[in-house]
């Protein structure tokens, strides 16, 4: 089971980000997380993640200024994040990625992308929890 979307939505994607006045040279949205920005008269925080390699593939990803959205994930893969986020969240939510390993980084990247991969780093793992945490939770409430 993977988290991708397929290659139809990440190439619209790719063209919508690549045409972005914030998409910088690096394949990255901004420079760096949290950057501030102001978009269509509102205040953004551009997430710094490399589109073309996590961001933009995740069924779950959206932009940080709203150009695409993310995809409706099946009740399995519902379930999968959930069994995640048990395991990399504390009860008040909190991410606990001190005591991922970087062989727990790589078995967390192929369970959500069905890709196998080096390790990446902190910033991009927390970023896919914190969207799944969001998703989680939207769907709870619906």
């Amino acid at each position: 089971m993977s988290f991708l979307v397929d290659s139809k939505v990440f190439e619209d994607r790719m063209a919508v980000c690549e045409s972005c006045e914030f998409y910088t040279k690096l394949g990255t949205c901004g420079t760096r997380p949290n950057q501030p920005v102001k978009y269509k008269g509102r205040n953004y925080r551009l997430c710094g993640c490399p589109m073309k390699v996590l961001k933009g593939r995740l069924s779950i990803s959206q932009c940080p200024v709203g150009k695409w959205g993310g995809l409706q994930l099946k009740s399995e893969q519902i379930a999968k994040a959930k069994e995640l986020l048990r395991k990399y969240t504390d009860k008040e939510g909190k991410i606990i990625t001190q005591s991922i390993n970087p062989n727990e980084l790589v078995g967390l990247w192929q369970v959500m992308t069905g890709e196998v991969a080096q390790a990446g780093c902190s910033g991009c793992v927390k970023e896919l929890i914190r969207a799944m945490q969001r998703y989680v939770n939207e769907q709870e409430t619906k």
